[in-house]
C-alpha cells in the first residue's frame, strides 16, 4: 500500500537538501553514463529525479550525532537508490530481448511451413506465434509499469529532439493508467506490492501466506492485461480476483 503522507521537512533538512541537490544529481548522471552500454531504455533525468528522492530520504534520516557529514552519510544512500533503478530496468529489458527473440523464432517457425503442411500444424505454429506476442506484450507492460510506478506523468522528462517518440510514451502511460484504474483490489495491491514497494514474489507470498509460484503466476496474468491494455486491446471490465 502507498505510504501516508510524511510530515514538513524541517528547515535543517531543507537546508541539506538545497547544498547536495548538484552532488546528487552529478552521481546520477555519472552512475548512468557507466551503465549507458547495460541499459539504454532508462532516461537520464528519471535516474536524477531517483537521486534528489533519495537525498530527500537521507536528509530525514540523517543523525548528526553519529559524527558522519550529512554527504558521508548521503552518497552511498543516493547512488544506491539509482543503482536499484537500473537493475530492475535491466531485468526487464533482458527478459523484453528474450521475448522478442523468441517471437521471431516462432515467426520463422511458422514462415517456415511448407504448402504441403496439414492444417493443424499451421494452427500449432500460430498459437505459438500468438503466445509468443503476448509475452512481448507483457514485458513492455514491466517495464512501463515500473516507470510508471515510480513518476507522475507531468515528472516524466519531456523528448524534445523526438516528439515523436514522447507522444507514443504518453499514449502507452494513459492505455496502462486506464487499466490500473479497472484492477481489481486483488490485482492493485499486486501491482503496488510488485511495482511500487519494489517486493519480490517471495515476499508478496510470504505476506499472503502462499508460494512464490503463486504470485509469479497472478503477476503473470498482470502483465498480460496491462499488455494487452498497452496494444489497445484492454478489457474495459473490471476483473474478479485473480486465483492461484
Amino acid at each position: 500500500m502507498r505510504d501516508r503522507p510524511r510530515p514538513s521537512l524541517s528547515p535543517a533538512e531543507e537546508e541539506r537538501i538545497r547544498r547536495y541537490l548538484d552532488a546528487a544529481e552529478k552521481v546520477a548522471r555519472s552512475i548512468g553514463r557507466k551503465s549507458e552500454h547495460l541499459v539504454s531504455s532508462v532516461d537520464a533525468e528519471d535516474l536524477v529525479s531517483v537521486a534528489k528522492e533519495a537525498l530527500v530520504v537521507a536528509a530525514r534520516r540523517y543523525d548528526p550525532e553519529q559524527g558522519a557529514s550529512f554527504w558521508t552519510f548521503a552518497r552511498p544512500r543516493v547512488a544506491g537508490a539509482v543503482m536499484d533503478v537500473l537493475r530492475k530496468q535491466n531485468r526487464g529489458v533482458r527478459q523484453h530481448r528474450r521475448a522478442l527473440r523468441r517471437l521471431e523464432q516462432e515467426q520463422r517457425a511458422l514462415d517456415a511451413l511448407t504448402a504441403t503442411a496439414s492444417e493443424a500444424l499451421r494452427q500449432d505454429a500460430k498459437a505459438r506465434v500468438d503466445a509468443a506476442a503476448r509475452l512481448v506484450q507483457a514485458t513492455v507492460a514491466g517495464i512501463v509499469a515500473r516507470r510508471t510506478a515510480a513518476y507522475e506523468e507531468e515528472q516524466l522528462p519531456a523528448d524534445e529532439t523526438n516528439p515523436e517518440a514522447a507522444t507514443i510514451r504518453k499514449a502507452m502511460l494513459a492505455h496502462l493508467r486506464d487499466a490500473l484504474e479497472r484492477l481489481s483490489p486483488e490485482e492493485r495491491a499486486l501491482y503496488e506490492a510488485l511495482y511500487v514497494e519494489g517486493a519480490t514474489a517471495s515476499e508478496v507470498g510470504q505476506r499472503l501466506g502462499v508460494h512464490a509460484s503463486t504470485i509469479s503466476r497472478r503477476h503473470a496474468r498482470l502483465l498480460e492485461r496491462l499488455g494487452r491494455a498497452l496494444s489497445g486491446e484492454g478489457d474495459a471490465r473490471p476483473h474478479r480476483a485473480s486465483r492461484a
